[in-house]
């Protein structure tokens, strides 16, 4: 009364099962409110409804605020009223309660006496006996909405893990059991047997447990640390010592060998903001526990780092190389390189594998560096027909030109050899021109008829000849060329095109052709060789295809060493392009 304050009135005993449901109904609804917009906050549908489900929440909770002093003040009212109906006259009520439970057990039982006693208390108190159950029907629902937020907020601090126990004796609590596993291994991996040692088993069992939210799950490490205690040999503080994860030995201190690992790394630094330098291999100190008898000197890790372990390691052969070179290029000698390599001298082609060393630092240690540089941009050989040239020959219209670039890398070096090369980036300076070859496609005229009776299948006179043709058939200079000239060097090897007969081979000028062979393969054919240094037939010897007949010189009129070749039939010459297999 006070807080609102007006006179109190109490409402009359007809209106006291409607007041106090409307009461209890409006505080329901209050607080149903308030939660559905507390709950909007748990669920972040967007920035925009978080803040307006942020202003409702203050204004329903304002608003419960002061309809609760309110309901309050009524809800004082209806039990005071409720009061003085039931207890103006206690002694007659309680016996009028005790008459119906006595009534309800003896016709319906003791369950349906206490449902006919309270239809009586709320019929007397509130003119409704269904109160009860109405009452209930609001307050169910809050109450199970209180105990699922209960529930769920119980569940989510409940924390579940996997014990480790050994000896009966829990040790501690990893969050997944491959963690066990690894643990294993790690001890293992810690422990340096020598002959006769027993080798230490621990078999721990694992066990899912619930355990506080804080409590700590242990790493590989840790576990393995706990699980060596459990032990019943001699353990130290140290430092495991691992190469590319592999366990090495165990020191009392790693200073020494980490200075040491430093001088290797300052051995190949200069200083230069352009390069980095770097372990090949990863080295890592783990601090733990180890046992006694595993535990290694510092000076024997530093004598197996200052050692070299056998490895094979190549060199890739480039355009250029030749086995002396590639020997100058890794630093060894000739007679080395050989040994690893016998076949280097006979065989050795671009992009091959030579084995340089079967040994190298235990140590290794990269280097990258930035460099600039430039290079040779090879030309391309254009080739392209023409007409006016007899086929089997060719002209070079222009020479090629080399360009070249100006090129940005980052290359790799290990112990000093380059391991790898990376072009980041490579400007042209200067186009390379093309090589221009104009290759002949005018017929010699040869009729086919010729070219069948010849039997065809002549093998060029020299080895590689297809190539090495300096001058075709045809007009030249004015005058008639009646067959291809062969270019090669001073002795080589001449032989003859087909089997024949030797009709000439003298020594002399002989009209220019200088010393010359002449071999009658029937049917009219005869070929010439002349320009010879000197002649290995003589006339009427009969020779196979491919024997040897002369040797390429320069006799005669002649303005270099080759080999002039010539076909005729019954003294016509024809292009020896058209005979030629």
């Amino acid at each position: 009364a006070k807080l609102n304050k007006k006179p109190l009135r109490f409402p009359k005993p007809e209106n006291l099962s409607t007041g106090l449901t409307k009461i209890v109904t409006n505080f329901i609804d209050l607080f149903l409110l308030y939660m559905t917009n507390v709950g909007l906050h748990c669920v972040h549908i967007s920035k925009k409804a978080l803040v307006a489900s942020r202003g409702a929440s203050a204004k329903a909770l304002a608003f419960m605020a002061k309809k609760l002093k309110s309901y309050l003040c009524t809800f004082v009212c209806v039990l005071k009223a409720i009061f003085c109906r039931i207890f103006a006259s206690p002694i007659s009520f309680c016996n009028e309660v005790k008459e119906k439970h006595t009534e309800a057990r003896a016709t319906k039982g003791k369950i349906a006496s206490f449902g006919s006693c309270s239809a009586f208390v709320c019929k007397r108190a509130f003119n409704n006996k269904n109160v009860l159950v109405g009452l209930f029907n609001y307050v169910a629902p809050v109450v199970a909405v209180v105990f699922l937020i209960s529930l769920v907020t119980y569940a989510s601090n409940v924390k579940y893990a996997i014990g480790v126990e050994c000896n009966g004796q829990t040790i501690g609590f990893i969050d997944k059991e491959d963690v066990a596993e690894k643990a294993q291994v790690v001890l293992q991996e810690r422990i340096q047997y020598v002959e006769g040692d027993q080798q230490v088993v621990i078999e721990p069992k694992l066990t899912v447990k619930k355990v506080d939210s804080n409590e700590t799950l242990y790493t590989v490490d840790e576990l393995a640390d706990k699980m060596i205690q459990t032990t019943n040999v001699e353990l130290e503080e140290a430092y495991g010592f691992y190469i590319n994860g592999s366990f090495i030995g165990a020191v009392k201190e790693k200073k020494q060998i980490e200075e040491t690992l430093n001088g290797f790394l300052e051995k190949f630094d200069t200083g230069s903001d352009t390069e980095t330098v770097s372990f090949v291999d990863s080295f890592e100190f783990r601090e733990g526990l180890f046992l006694e008898h595993g535990i290694k000197d510092d000076d024997e890790i530093i004598a197996m780092l200052n050692g070299k372990k056998q490895v094979e390691a190549y060199y890739t052969v480039v355009a250029g190389d030749a086995p002396s070179i590639i020997a100058q290029k890794v630093g060894l000698d000739y007679s080395e390189l050989k040994a690893l390599n016998p076949e280097i001298e006979t065989t050795l082609l671009v992009g091959q594998q030579v084995l340089i060393n079967r040994e190298q630092p235990f140590v290794s240690v990269r280097v990258t560096r930035d460099e600039e540089y430039d290079v040779a941009l090879p030309y391309n050989t254009v080739q392209f027909d023409d007409a006016s040239r007899y086929k089997g020959t060719s002209a070079v219209i222009v020479n090629g030109i080399e360009g070249s670039a100006h090129v940005y890398a980052k290359v790799s070096y290990v112990d000093g050899y380059e391991d790898s090369r990376n072009i980041v980036t490579q400007t042209v300076t200067k186009e390379p021109v093309d090589k221009q070859v104009a290759i002949g496609t005018k017929s010699t005229g040869a009729p086919a008829s010729v070219i069948q009776a010849s039997g065809g299948n002549f093998m060029w006179p020299v080895m590689g000849g297809s190539s090495r043709v300096s001058s075709g058939f045809g007009w030249r200079w004015g005058a008639m060329h009646y067959g291809i000239d062969i270019w090669g060097g001073y002795g080589t090897p001449i032989y003859a095109a087909k089997d024949g007969v030797v009709i000439e081979a003298s020594s002399g000028w002989n009209g220019g052709y200088g010393n010359v062979v002449r071999i009658d393969h029937g049917n009219g054919f005869v070929t010439t060789y002349a320009h010879n240094s000197s002649i290995q037939v003589s006339v009427g010897q009969y020779v196979s295809k491919g024997d040897l007949i002369s040797n390429m010189g320069n006799t005669g009129q002649s303005y270099g060493t080759h080999c002039h070749f010539e076909v005729r039939q019954y003294g016509t010459a024809y292009n020896p392009i058209n005979f030629l297999g």
